[in-house]
């Protein structure tokens, strides 16, 4: 385990007390803000309202059902879990009225969250059930209003259900009428919802306080016994809150989001306990590493929704870990790809669904055209759709089809046409080779999909464990907890239950492992594959390149003569060599994926990325997406057909100047260090240089490992931490410096937590960039300034000398 900060004196332990004070206090406010009681009742509802002050006969998975019908809506837009609306856990949710004696339905009002669909029923006996009105998905967000009219049905119970969308059930009204003279929509009492009294909230903080006075009261070499005692307090807490979880089960997003910004508080906490505990009262390593760990497991079981599945299988009507649609798109495209290359899956997909449903209107369904990214419609593209299926062998066709068709069913006819509006795959021509060859002997089934999908939480556990073996436990820990405790990852789910979505972070993370075990050539060679799984983190072998420049400066500046270039391959070894293994990964990447693929895979791939950097996205996190539109303007664009074009008019001046000043701060910082470090400063610099999807962020995790044992050598480069230090290299990082670094990814973590309450979809993600690049600058200024001080005491020894 690597060593722990050195306490700093000067701190009193009232600071630590004073630390818990705030944290309990925070506790309170929470629990104060959530207790929101119940809403009193109306004296009347809406003129004809069947259901209005009727309480249910039954309820199902469903939290505040009387809030269905108590005459109250919320204005359009309005959150879809507060104290206003019913939240309907599952797919298997359902709230039944009985009205007491067959009545006609002629028209249903409802208030539920835009992208759910909502389906009212109707019985005669109360165990026979017809759909009477089904609420589609609707443009906006937040909770949006449908109306049914001109209905013809009779029923003496009615009940309510949801399906699809994002699995977040909310609805805050639902009005039937009998008559069609009442007066539709409904004139009701309009009001925006408050915070959810929720108990699970107050006990998520509750475990944060527990673990920071575990880890704040305990000091070196107290007692056992009385270490044990204190260790109950965040033992008790930990079941408190799983006694929650397992009454009030599923977890809903707002809490998996409070985790994660809890969790790392704590991990702030223990690392500031280490940093600077005073001389009276030094920390304990066997309660803030527990803490530490404890924290660290609970964040990254929310990169898996705490054990609850993200997504919602129709054919099989239960919840599953398989991320539709993601292998919606990807699986085709890698199993297929002989015959849909990059620009053919969606035109097939519709195809296939024409073919397997005679009669489907597909003229009017919008399709991305993934030769230009451009919307059209089906009719637009009737030429293009019989070329596309001209590329199958009839046999292949069958398979393709049979393949769609278990998408179909298992997304819902409804998602798996919006999904024809998506960016298709865009994954590397190696991707997809790796892909193929996992893909190609298979049948599309949730067995197939599931076991797929169980790739990539096997191949990140390995590779956090090589972190803890390379880098030391408490290294891993930190990096394990800002993995899971970002939000950087979410689009209303993430990548949890998709197949090889994060094998490019586990190359790179081996990668380092590997530059800091001193295999370079291996090391170069992961980096590189990285970097041809998924482009960006080729960064990170640039970045080696430039930090082995400086050596010529440094020695030119120190013995006044121009340095040889036989003395740069000596002095840079390391780097020569981990730059021979990344030109020896990348022939071999480029080789296997063009035989498998063809010669025309990477070529192809380089238009699709060159259409997806010019283009606008809404979740995109780099340095060009702050300079672009403004976030409200640019959200217009992306989803009314304006500008698709990522613009800069007017602010480019101001973007080159950022760009510039980013680019310039790194090679400054670059000095002197590491192959590893290096690196990771190279993975830094990704969305300043690229326009990634906010899923690519999530690679912050490895930010973690830029302090981490950065020793000077002999050369300046990658000597063991024991070699003696010479001019040319920069002294190795202060323990005050990695707690800055650490302590900066904790934070960032945590300010998103406001980003995830209630914003607009594009405001959420303009302000989870202005948190990204806040952090980003924060570590480069620290890394600078650490950098100046290392100089100076270089001066000094060197006049000294």
């Amino acid at each position: 385990m690597d060593r722990a900060l050195k306490p700093a004196r000067g701190a009193a332990l009232p600071w630590l007390a004073a630390l818990a004070a705030l944290a309990a206090l925070a506790a309170l406010v929470l629990s104060v803000g959530c207790a929101s009681g119940a809403l009193s009742p109306l004296a009347e509802g809406p003129p004809g309202d069947l259901l209005f002050g009727r309480a249910p006969v039954e309820v199902v998975g469903t939290r505040r059902a009387d809030r269905l019908t108590d005459g109250r809506a919320v204005p359009d837009g309005d959150g879809w879990d507060t104290d206003r609306t019913a939240r309907l856990l599952d797919a298997h949710a359902s709230v039944t009225w009985d009205l007491g004696a067959s009545v006609p339905v002629v028209a249903v009002w409802l208030q539920g969250d835009n992208n759910d669909r909502y389906t009212v029923s109707g019985s005669l006996d109360g165990v026979a059930y017809e759909p009477i009105y089904a609420a589609g998905t609707v443009q906006g967000g937040g909770l949006r209003a449908r109306l049914g009219r001109g209905l013809r049905a009779h029923a003496r119970y009615l009940r309510l259900t949801a399906t699809g969308g994002d699995g977040a059930f909310g609805v805050a009204e639902l009005a039937v009428f009998a008559e069609r003279s009442d007066p539709v929509p409904p004139r009701l009492e309009v009001a925006p919802g408050g915070p959810v009294d929720d108990p699970l909230r107050v006990r998520v903080v509750l475990l944060g306080v527990a673990l920071c006075l575990f880890a704040g009261l305990a000091r070196r070499g107290m007692p056992a016994l009385r270490l044990g005692a204190l260790a109950l307090l965040p033992l008790a807490a930990l079941g408190w809150l799983a006694l929650g979880l397992a009454t009030l089960w599923p977890p809903d997003s707002s809490l998996v989001s409070l985790v994660r910004a809890t969790m790392a508080g704590v991990g702030l906490f223990v690392l500031a306990r280490e940093a600077f505990a005073p001389a009276r009262h030094p920390a304990e390593p066997r309660a803030t590493v527990p803490a530490l760990g404890v924290a660290a497991l609970v964040a990254a079981a929310c990169f898996w929704n705490l054990g609850h599945p993200q997504f919602y299988d129709s054919a099989r009507d239960r919840s599953t870990f398989v991320h539709y649609r993601d292998l919606r798109v990807y699986y085709p495209s890698a199993k297929y790809h002989d015959e849909l290359g990059y620009d053919g899956v969606y035109l097939a997909s519709l195809a296939a669904y024409a073919d397997d449903v005679p009669g489907a209107a597909i003229a009017d369904k919008e399709v991305r055209d993934l030769r230009d990214h451009e919307l059209r419609r089906g009719a637009d593209l009737a030429a293009e759709i019989p070329a596309v299926r001209a590329r199958f062998s009839d046999a292949r066709w069958a398979s393709f089809r049979a393949d769609m068709r278990y998408f179909r069913e298992a997304m819902g006819v409804d998602d798996y046409l919006d999904s024809l509006r998506d960016h298709g795959a865009n994954a590397t021509p190696l991707w997809m080779a790796l892909a193929k060859l996992v893909f190609a002997p298979t049948e599309a089934s949730h067995t197939t999909l599931l076991l797929s999908a169980l790739l990539d939480p096997l191949l990140l556990g390995l590779m956090f464990v090589c972190i803890g073996r390379s880098f030391g436990w408490r290294t891993m820990l930190v990096a394990l907890l800002v993995f899971g405790a970002t939000d950087f990852y979410m689009y209303g789910s993430n990548w949890g239950g998709a197949t090889l979505r994060h094998d490019w972070m586990v190359a790179l993370g081996l990668g380092l492992c590997a530059l800091e075990r001193r295999r370079f050539v291996l090391g170069g060679a992961l980096l590189a594959w990285a970097g041809m799984l998924r482009a960006f983190p080729a960064l990170a072998l640039v970045a080696l390149l430039v930090a082995s420049l400086h050596f010529w400066r440094t020695e030119w500046r120190r013995t006044g003569h121009r340095p040889t270039l036989a003395a740069w391959r000596v002095a840079e070894r390391p780097t020569l060599r981990a730059l021979a293994g990344a030109a020896l990964a990348v022939a071999v990447g480029w080789l296997l994926s063009s035989l498998v693929l063809g010669f025309g895979a990477w070529p192809a791939w380089f238009h699709k990325v060159l259409l997806l950097e010019g283009g606008m996205h809404v979740n995109h996190l780099g340095l060009r997406s702050l300079f672009a539109l403004d976030p409200g303007e640019a959200w217009a664009a992306i989803r009314h057909g304006g500008p698709r074009t990522l613009m800069l008019v007017g602010r480019l001046g101001a973007y080159l100047v950022a760009l510039l000043a980013y680019l310039v701060a790194a090679v400054v910082a670059l000095r002197g260090k590491r192959p590893v470090a290096a690196a990771v400063l190279g993975l830094v610099l990704i969305p300043v240089v690229f326009y990634p999807a906010n899923y690519y962020s999530h690679g912050v995790f490895l930010w973690a490992l830029l302090v981490h044992g950065d020793a000077p050598d002999p050369a300046g480069r990658g000597a063991s931490p024991s070699a003696t230090a010479s001019p040319g290299a920069t002294a190795s990082p202060s323990a005050r410096l990695r707690f800055v670094v650490w302590a900066i990814l904790c934070a960032m973590c945590i300010a998103q937590y406001p980003t995830t309450i209630d914003l607009p979809i594009h405001q959420h993600f303009y302000w989870a960039g202005i948190i990204l690049f806040a952090g980003l600058s924060a570590i480069l200024v620290a890394l600078l300034r650490d950098a100046r001080r290392a100089r100076r005491a270089e001066e000094e020894a060197e006049a000294g000398g």
